[in-house]
Order: structure tokens, then sequence, then C-alpha cells
């Protein structure tokens, strides 16, 4: 990360070479035990709550394109404050010294 900062005197090249981080070169985790261990502490009526005001589209239920209603989602992770109140509502076991962090997930319906 530092080769780019380093001026370069002319001659021959420093025995240095960069090297990536050990963690680079392992395969990303299959293990979701993280995810389901969050979405436990997840309050289902509030998910409820979200789902039935997302899902009330009106006049626009009647749009249509091919016959198909047409939705899309995505979704984002959101550091939050580093408070006492939301630590201790959502903490990360191993990781007490991290940020608390937040999934945003949304839905859009789509019509011309």
């Amino acid at each position: 990360m530092k080769d780019h900062c380093v001026y370069r005197k002319p001659g021959r090249p420093k025995k240095y070479q960069s090297r990536l981080r050990k963690s680079y070169h392992k395969p990303l985790s299959d293990n979701t035990a993280g995810y389901s261990t969050a979405r436990k502490r997840l309050d289902i009526s509030l998910v409820n709550t979200v789902f039935a005001h997302s899902c009330d589209f009106g006049d626009f239920d009647k749009e249509l394109w091919h016959g198909m209603k047409t939705c899309l989602t995505d979704g984002a992770y959101l550091q939050l404050q580093d408070t006492a109140d939301i630590k201790r509502e959502y903490f990360v076991k191993g990781q007490e010294d991290s940020y608390p962090q937040a999934l945003l997930q949304v839905l859009t319906r789509h019509i011309t």
C-alpha cells in the first residue's frame, strides 16, 4: 500500500517487495452463523410491521409490465453511532471494540 507514496531514486531497486495480506489469499467463508444469530435477536413483529406498510401500493397495483408486477431489491450496511445504548442492544460477540452495524434492505416497486 505504501509503494505509490515512496520517492524512487535512480539506481538498483530495493529488495523490498509488496505483499498482499494473508487474509486475501484465503477463500471467503461460507459460515452464516453470525447472520443466523443476529436474525434471532430481531423482533419479528418489527419485520411484519415494516412489510405491512411497504406492500400497500394503492393504485399502482393495477399497472403491470407484460402482465407481471416489477420489483427490485437492494441493501447496504450502515455504521451506527458508537453509543452505549446501541452497543447494549446490538453487540458483536468477540468484537466489542468495533462499531455496531445495521443492514438496510429496500424493496422498490417499478411501474411505468
